[in-house]
């Protein structure tokens, strides 16, 4: 019976490793990804670039939650603001070329 809980307690604990490492990994992915957009994309997205580097720090620090609301939130929209799709900030037309 003691090795059953054992091996039950060892899958909990390899599980929640899991999590926390792809918490960390999409943490770490968005930083990357926040520093190749420029702010007036953020601006039309409604949001500052200050902020989504923020969240994504307390994303390494609180994981998984955090992590994926910049990644599955405000990226879609910063995507969409510099393919044009946004309607957001007037003027701005995506990279500079």
């Amino acid at each position: 019976m003691e090795a059953i809980v054992a091996i039950i307690l060892l899958i909990l604990y390899l599980a929640l490793f899991a999590v926390w490492v792809t918490g960390w990994i999409v943490s770490i992915m968005g930083l990357i990804d926040n520093g190749k957009h420029e702010e007036p994309a953020y601006i039309a997205a409604g949001t500052t670039k200050q902020t989504a580097m923020i969240l994504c720090i307390v994303g390494l620090v609180a994981c998984f939650p955090v992590g994926l609301y910049y990644w599955f939130g405000i990226r879609k929209k910063v995507l969409a603001a510099e393919a044009g799709g946004a309607g957001g900030a007037p003027g701005y037309s995506g990279y500079a070329q």
